[in-house]
C-alpha cells in the first residue's frame, strides 16, 4: 500500500495497538463485569418463561414471571 491509504492503515493500526496494550482491556474488562453483574444480580428472574394463565400458550419473556401459583 501506499500513498494516502497506507498512512491511513498505518495510522489505524498504531491506535489498535496503543488501544489494546494500554486502557482498552481494562475499560472492556469493566463493561463485561458490569453486564454479567448486572444479568446475575438485577434480573435474574428474565431468563424464565412466563405462561399465562388465562390461555394455553405461553406468553412472550417476562421480566419476573410467578412461581408458587
Amino acid at each position: 500500500m501506499s500513498g494516502a491509504r497506507g498512512t491511513l492503515v498505518r495510522c489505524w493500526s498504531a491506535v489498535a495497538w496503543v488501544w489494546n496494550h494500554s486502557i482498552g482491556w481494562v475499560l472492556t474488562s469493566i463493561l463485561v463485569v458490569l453486564i454479567r453483574g448486572y444479568q446475575l444480580l438485577v434480573s435474574p428472574c428474565s431468563r424464565r418463561p412466563a405462561v399465562s394463565t388465562r390461555a394455553a400458550r405461553p406468553t412472550v419473556w417476562s421480566r419476573c414471571a410467578p412461581t408458587g401459583r
